[in-house]
């Protein structure tokens, strides 16, 4: 079922390399079961040493999985729909987008095929498994997006929402870990002001 689905992650920096290695981590996936792709050489030997897939080449990926992971920057996006367009498969491909600001609309405009697509957005969490993970997409893809809370339930907490809310969810799940940090920070400030070492007050207020 799942776990027979091949993953291509395109664009495989921060966001991307957390979910890999989270999918291994979780059990769900095996290294091999996924494709990786990356422009730089020596980040992808990283990943085969691991047993992933590795390729600098985003239509290999695409040919050679079901799941589509869009981890490149925003500037990227529309460059990188346009050279995979002609390799996606109806009834074969699901896109899941990790790209900030990319609505689902946009992405679709950009294909000609009739291809699912599911907008997802993780917080920096995700490199533990820990991550909140807002999800959203149209009403006609309601089979990828399940599919996509299978997959990031395995990488922390999900919740599924409206797009049009993805923007403030962003400001609450991914803004508020630095919110809590900065509160942690100034608590722990308070702690040596009145007298702990700086490591026991910052473990305190932690």
């Amino acid at each position: 079922m799942m776990n027979k689905k091949k993953i291509a992650i395109l664009g495989c920096g921060n966001i991307g390399s957390a979910i890999a290695n989270g999918l291994v981590n979780s059990g769900l996936y095996k290294p091999s079961q996924i494709f990786v792709t990356r422009k730089s050489h020596e980040q992808l030997d990283k990943f085969s040493q691991k047993g992933f897939i590795t390729s600098s080449n985003n239509l290999e990926a695409v040919k050679k999985s079901e799941i589509i992971i869009i981890a490149v920057t925003p500037q990227q996006l529309d460059d990188l729909l346009l050279e995979i367009n002609d390799e996606l498969i109806e009834n074969k491909h699901i896109m899941l987008s990790v790209v900030t600001g990319a609505a689902i609309n946009q992405i679709k405009s950009k294909l000609t095929k009739k291809i699912p697509v599911v907008r997802v957005m993780p917080n920096t969490a995700i490199a533990i498994q820990e991550s909140m993970t807002c999800i959203s997409s149209q009403e006609e893809d309601n089979n990828a997006l399940e599919i996509a809370k299978y997959i990031f339930d395995q990488l922390g907490s999900t919740i599924v929402i409206h797009e049009e809310l993805m923007v403030p969810a962003t400001a609450l799940c991914a803004s508020g870990i630095a919110f809590f940090l900065r509160a942690i920070r100034a608590a722990s400030q308070g702690g040596i002001e009145i007298g702990f070492h700086a490591e026991d007050a910052l473990f305190m207020a932690s």
